[in-house]
């Protein structure tokens, strides 16, 4: 037990130098670890509620210029809604599930945009759209596509999510029976620009399962956040978009072993959202086991955006696995277990 005694006697001094990693240099031995991470003290916050009056199942969902948030749905035969978080009230059911020119097999909703709008894709046809909305219109103003990867079809990547970088750069992450990765490209161009280097090795014999990951950018960096491992990624992002290494918070201890023993429900989920702003990283912490989740409280965690220090944290009373950041700084949540509702703090200081 001499460790607590090592750690407490140094505790002034870790607190110092806990993020020495997070400097100009990129080597392995600049890599900060978890284990001597000195965290900020916990607060427990009071949360505003609204009651939705509509099927609120974030499967995808963004906000966008004037805090509006854009909802995939495909539960409903609409399957986007358009949502005003000032005026709280839906001004949009829009979209149709099908194959025809204009409709989508699987929609997707592009995540971080600044459109007066939203930005749709569909893998299956290759197809990225912004639209814009107004008058109550929803008007097509651009299409492009991601870079084709079955080249005889054209077709992309399986992306699961696509994160905006910019108005023009995007990043999409998949993960493959047996590979978990994400790429930066131009859907202007439909150019594949280069694949993030993510620096937790994944085994060519492992299922991408355990490797899953959410990913976010503030337009200057890439930070990514692993659902299986206690684990967070931070790159810089080149004036040419090449994604490079400035530091990692967490260790790389996978749970492989449980997950190739169809033991899920012990896996330990640790973080399942992340959002970015040009100070700031926040990061949805659970640390639990995956059948424990849904009874289990929620923290967010906030670091300074170049990982110096770990800022502020809270403890919500509850379970909360999706969260959006609005332009004037609250954090909108999100809980499965509370369908009808949505959840903000608006004490977050910056």
């Amino acid at each position: 037990m001499k460790y607590p005694i090592i750690l407490f006697s140094f505790s002034i001094f870790s607190s110092a130098i806990l993020f020495t990693g997070c400097t100009s240099s990129h080597s392995d031995s600049k890599i900060s670890l978890e284990r001597n991470l000195v965290l900020a003290p916990m607060i427990k916050p009071e949360l505003d509620s609204m009651q939705l009056s509509f099927g609120f199942y974030p499967e995808r969902w963004t906000l966008t210029q004037g805090d509006t948030i854009w909802v995939v749905n495909s539960r409903d035969s609409s399957f986007l809604v358009g949502f005003d978080m000032g005026e709280q009230h839906d001004f949009c059911h829009w979209g149709t599930l099908g194959q025809g020119p204009e409709e989508y097999i699987s929609p997707g909703i592009v995540e971080g945009t600044n459109e007066n709008g939203f930005v749709l894709y569909g893998n299956t046809e290759n197809r990225v759209l912004s639209y814009l909305y107004q008058d109550e219109e929803v008007t097509p103003i651009r299409r492009g596509q991601m870079p084709p990867w079955i080249t005889d079809q054209g077709l992309p990547k399986p992306y699961t999510r696509i994160s905006a970088i910019n108005d023009s750069i995007y990043i999409g992450t998949y993960f493959l029976p047996r590979e978990a990765g994400a790429d930066i490209f131009n859907w202007h161009t439909g150019e594949l620009i280069e694949e993030l280097p993510l620096s937790l090795e994944q085994p060519e014999e492992n299922m991408s399962g355990p490797y899953e990951f959410k990913i976010a950018s503030n337009g200057n960096k890439i930070v990514v956040a692993y659902r299986y491992v206690n684990r967070v990624e931070v790159f810089n992002l080149s004036d040419n978009y090449q994604a490079e290494l400035e530091c990692v918070l967490g260790d790389e201890i996978t749970q492989n072993d449980l997950y190739e023993a169809d033991r899920d429900a012990e896996m330990i989920k640790y973080y399942t959202d992340v959002q970015c702003d040009s100070s700031s990283i926040y990061l949805l912490y659970h640390g639990v086991a995956e059948k424990d989740l849904f009874h289990s409280p929620t923290s967010l965690r906030v670091y300074d955006i170049d990982l110096t220090e770990n800022q502020q944290n809270a403890m919500f009373d509850r379970f909360f696995d999706q969260f959006l950041l609005t332009t004037s700084g609250d954090v909108v949540l999100y809980s499965p277990n509370n369908e009808d509702y949505l959840f903000i703090w608006k004490t977050l200081s910056r």
